[in-house]
C-alpha cells in the first residue's frame, strides 16, 4: 500500500512541477509582449513598469512553489548514477540554486552530525 500512495504523491508532485514550469514559460512570453508593446509606444513607461512588477511578483511566487516541492527520484541504473556523480563537480558551478537543491535532495536522505569534544564523542 505504501508504494501506491507514494506513486500517487510522486505523480501529483510531477504534475505540479510540470504545471509550474509551464506557467513560467507563459509568464516569460507575456513579459516579452509587454516589452514589445512598450517599445512600440503602446504602453506608457508607468504602465510598463507596473506590468513588469506584477510579472516579477508572479515569477517569484512560482519559483518559491517550485523550490518547495520535493523532487521525485526516478530509478537510475548504478552506472547512470556513477556517471551523474562524476559530473557533479564539473557542472556544479553552472547549475542554478534550484537544480543544486534538487540534486542534493535526490542524493541525501539524512545528515547525522557527530560533535567531537575533547576526550568524548557526542551524537547530535
Amino acid at each position: 500500500m505504501t508504494d501506491v500512495s507514494s506513486t500517487k504523491d510522486a505523480d501529483r508532485a510531477n504534475h505540479k512541477i510540470t504545471s509550474l514550469r509551464a506557467e513560467l514559460e507563459l509568464l516569460e512570453k507575456r513579459r516579452k509582449k509587454w516589452q514589445y508593446a512598450w517599445v512600440n509606444e503602446m504602453l506608457t513607461d508607468e504602465d510598463f513598469t507596473k506590468r513588469m512588477n506584477e510579472e516579477n511578483l508572479k515569477e517569484e511566487e512560482i519559483k518559491k512553489q517550485l523550490s518547495s516541492l520535493q523532487p521525485i527520484n526516478e530509478k537510475m541504473s548504478p552506472n547512470e548514477m556513477i556517471e551523474v556523480l562524476n559530473n557533479v563537480r564539473e557542472n556544479w558551478e553552472h547549475m542554478d540554486s534550484l537544480k543544486k537543491k534538487m540534486l542534493l535532495q535526490m542524493l541525501v536522505q539524512r545528515i547525522d552530525l557527530d560533535k567531537v569534544e575533547i576526550g568524548r564523542l557526542l551524537r547530535v
